[in-house]
């Protein structure tokens, strides 16, 4: 039962969160890279507050109360959307486009680069927040660990927040080369850290290096679509890139949680490849030049 609530759990989640984001790509084209990083930092920045939130009905007693406010609230989340938002047309006689391999015809070659480097991405990521608590609690302790690699998370936020500032007003490639720039310097600096204050650094390091590159890798696949699609076929284009990228993105993530379960299994003590993650993120940027240097111009319609 537990494992078909996860199944459901994950199925409802990433269900809202293509929707969201479709819904911003689609409300918001000029400055959608700024919009999808504000979202995805209050959607840290929620996940962050959460045992503090469980914690605070704890010391009330009040634990049983606790699903029955995140009910309610989903519910009126869902009754204020339905009223304040709407679905954007979508013609009848295009109706056929939402099915088949369209989006793939289209792209070709290019939406799986995108893919690929989403993966990347994620397991970058991973190496920071899954392999950084190994490294932590190899150089210092599980229990400071478990203190510490929040640090991650509280800078990821922090940083997605400040940077919708440079993200609104300069090149969305130019920001991505910084952040990949700064993810690289980030990680070499922190496997290569033994004390607590150069691990907690690099951990810093590393979130602000992560910030940005979800959002701005998901706005670079919409302008490749907006560049083959009129408006009003858009959005099964953009629904089906989204969902790509975020099951790319949650396989990228998922390797790390394997790659550790598998050492751990085996008996092998477990660190990072630092070699390993430092060519994620060469593959990140290559990539991600080749992309943004070959992009067709944006259709005007």
């Amino acid at each position: 039962l537990l494992f078909l609530e996860m199944v459901f759990f994950g199925i409802a989640l990433t269900s809202v969160l293509n929707s969201v984001i479709t819904f911003i790509l689609l409300q918001f084209p000029k400055h959608k890279s700024a919009g999808l990083t504000a979202f995805v930092a209050t959607l840290n920045g929620g996940a962050l507050i959460a045992p503090y939130f469980i914690k605070f009905f704890t010391e009330f007693h009040g634990q049983d109360a606790a699903p029955l406010f995140l009910i309610a609230l989903t519910f009126f989340a869902i009754v204020y959307t339905h009223r304040k938002m709407y679905d954007p047309p979508f013609p009848k006689h295009l109706q056929h486009l939402r099915h088949g391999s369209i989006l793939w015809k289209e792209l070709h070659y290019r939406l799986g680069l995108y893919l690929i480097a989403m993966i990347a991405y994620g397991m970058i990521e991973g190496a920071f927040s899954h392999w950084g608590f190994e490294w932590i609690s190899i150089q210092i302790k599980e229990s400071v660990a478990l203190e510490v690699i929040s640090i991650f998370w509280v800078f990821t936020i922090i940083s997605q927040f400040l940077i919708t500032i440079p993200i609104y007003f300069f090149s969305e490639k130019k920001v991505f080369y910084t952040l990949t720039g700064i993810l690289f310097i980030g990680l070499y600096f922190f496997y290569a850290q033994t004390h607590l204050f150069g691990l907690i650094l690099g951990l810093a390091i590393g979130g602000l290096g992560c910030s940005g590159i979800f959002p701005l890798l998901i706005g670079m696949v919409e302008k490749e679509i907006a560049s083959i699609t009129h408006a009003e076929s858009r959005l099964p284009y953009i629904e089906s890139a989204v969902a790509l990228m975020i099951g790319a993105y949650v396989l990228g993530s998922g390797v790390n949680d394997i790659w550790i379960i598998f050492e751990k299994t085996v008996g092998r003590s477990l660190k990072f490849n630092q070699n390993i993650g430092l060519i994620q993120i060469i593959v990140l940027v290559v990539i991600g030049v080749g992309l943004t240097i070959s992009a067709p111009k944006q259709s005007k319609t």
